[in-house]
């Protein structure tokens, strides 16, 4: 067997092994499943945060478009370094309110914080529609990788069915335990791959980074100027924030940061994870070349494989196939343990089959969630990037109910906090489904808005309706205060 083909296949037995392994010697009840029984140290925290925050989107989306647009696709360091300062502040009372009231999911945060099931609800009805674009964008771009690095033995469609299979049985055997280990892994390969190609290859092909540079700015002297419109100064300026303050919003984090042993795991992973963004650099440094090598490359999502595949051994090529089914994994994994825990909760659970422990009802939910990303992955035409912007435009909808959640007095309360994720959550919406020209009627009474990130403009106009709304209804005040030395 080809060995590019063989590589994907044992790094999915490998990532199969350290799960079973992970969960030797536990009872696998739902509370292990979920956050490994809110026990897991410093070391599997961090790699846990990274897991699922550097994902295939850094592999293929940054590089995709650091080809393609150069100067706009800096938004990625920007709002990644802003995001660990929120963090690092966020994250331990988030910690300390769960860890006192026994919490697994954002579900129960926000359910026992209002008094709300319903708001428990809503939240995670917004997370599952965010995490949705976010599982897709994993399968196509685990399908992608696979397909590549195969030089088109396995094609892609059969590649992101094989891939969704994979996932199922993975998640299936340990829960969140299985993407500890495997993280570890991933990231020792990732990093080293990614930074030797990153020093190597500018070398072999331009001379060097800086002749690299030079070469470019020469051929194209906009590349690393924010353009006039489209993705323009003010676009760069809400996408960072936008993303910056929902980034750790996503459902499925919560488990991650509800299995720490302690706040100060959380407080000491925030503060390191910033020497990740230096990966970043090297793959943007990755995607200019793919650039210089090939100006008219027509898959901009494949810049960084094509690159590899054409420009390098057979073996540098299997194993980035290998690093980016590891990569697909730990992310894929968190994410359909999250969307199965929800759901199984919210539909399957419903009917209290005694017959279905909790364990078992969310590995069923994640095979119905697993097999419709699947057929969405197949269909959809959406580049990558697009879908991240997608799911952060929908999950940040909910920082302004979880911000006022955590203060000792809350601003508004279930009244306001729902009125302002459904008025963020129905923006977002139509500007996907409404026509194309609803932006130029827009700008004729804003012309800045015409760039400005649609998920920006609805969190504002969500913040705006949930203290409107709170005033009038004046709820916040049945909510008990938080204990000063609590979240």
């Amino acid at each position: 067997m080809n060995v590019t083909v063989l590589a994907p296949v044992l790094a999915w037995l490998l990532a199969l092994g350290l799960g079973l392994a992970a969960r030797r010697g536990l009872l696998m009840d739902y509370e292990q499943w979920v956050v490994g029984k809110r026990a897991l140290g410093g070391l599997f925290v961090f790699v846990l945060l990274a897991g699922e925050l550097y994902t295939t989107f850094t592999l293929l989306g940054a590089s995709g478009w650091a080809e393609r647009y150069g100067a706009p696709a800096f938004y990625i360091i920007a709002y990644g370094t802003l995001a660990y300062v929120v963090g690092f502040w966020f994250l331990p009372p988030l910690w300390r309110y769960g860890r006192r009231h026994g919490l697994v999911s954002e579900r129960d945060f926000f359910a026992h914080r209002y008094r709300s099931p319903g708001l428990g609800r809503l939240a995670a009805w917004v997370g599952l529609l965010a995490m949705f674009p976010y599982l897709v964008l994993q399968l196509r771009a685990l399908g992608l990788i696979v397909s590549v690095t195969s030089s088109g033995v396995i094609g892609a469609r059969v590649a992101i069915v094989a891939s969704g299979a994979a996932v199922v049985v993975y998640v299936a055997a340990s829960g969140l335990r299985s993407s500890t280990w495997t993280a570890l892994v991933k990231d020792g390969l990732l990093l080293g791959l990614i930074g030797a190609l990153a020093v190597v290859l500018p070398a072999r092909l331009a001379g060097g980074v800086g002749p690299l540079i030079a070469e470019l700015m020469a051929r194209d002297p906009h590349l690393f100027v924010l353009p006039a419109h489209g993705y323009d100064s003010g676009w760069f300026v809400t996408t960072v924030a936008l993303s910056a303050l929902g980034f750790f919003l996503w459902p499925h984090t919560f488990p991650a940061i509800f299995s720490a042993r302690g706040e100060g795991v959380l407080r000491r992973s925030t503060a390191i994870l910033p020497l990740y963004q230096l990966l970043l650099v090297a793959v943007f440094i990755l995607g200019f070349t793919a650039r210089a090598v090939d100006p008219h490359l027509r898959h901009h999502d494949r810049a960084l494989l094509t690159l590899v595949m054409r420009t390098t051994p057979v073996w540098t090529g299997a194993l980035l196939g290998a690093a980016g089914v590891l990569t697909a994994l730990v992310p894929s994994a968190l994410l359909l343990l999250t969307m199965g825990s929800v759901l199984s909760a919210e539909i399957v659970g419903a009917g209290r089959r005694a017959w279905l422990t909790d364990v078992a009802r969310a590995r069923l939910a994640v095979v119905a969630v697993t097999f419709l990303a699947v057929t969405v992955a197949l269909r959809s035409l959406h580049g990558i990037v697009f879908l991240l912007l997608l799911g952060y435009s929908y999950v940040t909808q909910l920082l302004p109910a979880a911000v006022s959640g955590l203060r000792s007095r809350p601003w508004f309360g279930t009244g306001g906090a729902v009125a302002g994720i459904l008025t963020g959550v129905a923006v977002v919406s139509f500007a996907l489904l409404a026509p194309g020209d609803w932006r130029a009627c827009l700008s004729a009474v804003f012309p800045a808005l015409l760039s400005w990130n649609v998920g920006f403009v609805a969190l504002a106009l969500n913040v705006l309706v949930a203290f409107a709304v709170g005033r009038v209804r004046n709820d916040a005040r049945r909510l008990a205060p938080l204990a000063v030395e609590g979240g």
